[in-house]
């Protein structure tokens, strides 16, 4: 999987075992290794931090170099995340939704710059979600997100972690959701490979 920041051209490429980004002035590419099957990434809004996702449960948060500068412990695998796209914020908030049924919004400056990482355990704001949640994405404004999971559904939240509305509602598990920039709809994709838009209407 990969992922662009909004601010640059490098490039996130995350496998199985590691990660690498990929810069149009580089050469060479050097890999990072990682704990456990990488399976989502987000970039912080200067594109200075990476955020990624694992099968084990760990987000772990890293440099362009690879160094580590905070991780997270969950009980499940780590489906999504997301880095609040909002220039608004004071700090970088970070969304994931992982196989433990939950949501749960970390702020990076909860975090105490005199602590190893592996010493950095605090909660977040987690919210119960009576789903596996397959993907967490913002709207352009940061204001709004949509959650989508297992229970087939694509969800309406606020980024306080309030729970608006359904979306759309699929026959299967819907696997991707993506926010159309400025505009109110929706794209979900399915199993068997099926992508659907849906309009956002007013609660």
């Amino acid at each position: 999987l990969h992922s662009f920041p909004r601010r640059s051209s490098d490039l996130a490429s995350v496998t199985a075992t590691d990660f690498g980004v990929w810069s149009p002035d580089q050469k060479s590419v050097s890999k990072h290794k990682i704990s456990a099957k990488g399976l989502c990434c987000s970039w912080t809004n200067d594109g200075q931090l990476l955020a990624v996702g694992q099968f084990d449960g760990t987000v772990t948060v890293r440099a362009k170099d690879g160094a580590q500068k905070y991780v997270y412990m969950r009980g499940g695998p780590v489906w999504s995340v997301c880095f609040n796209p909002s220039t608004d914020e004071n700090t970088d908030v970070l969304a994931v939704a992982a196989w433990d049924q939950t949501l749960v919004y970390y702020t990076l400056a909860d975090y105490s710059s005199d602590k190893k990482p592996a010493e950095q355990r605090i909660t977040g704001r987690e919210k119960q979600l009576g789903m596996d949640p397959c993907s967490v994405r913002y709207f352009v404004n940061g204001e709004y997100m949509a959650v989508s999971g297992s229970d087939n559904k694509a969800h309406l939240w606020t980024k306080e972690g309030v729970k608006l509305q359904a979306i759309c509602e699929r026959d299967s598990w819907i696997w991707s959701v993506a926010p159309r920039p400025k505009q109110n709809y929706v794209a979900v994709g399915c199993n068997r490979s099926e992508e659907h838009t849906s309009e956002l209407q007013s609660p």
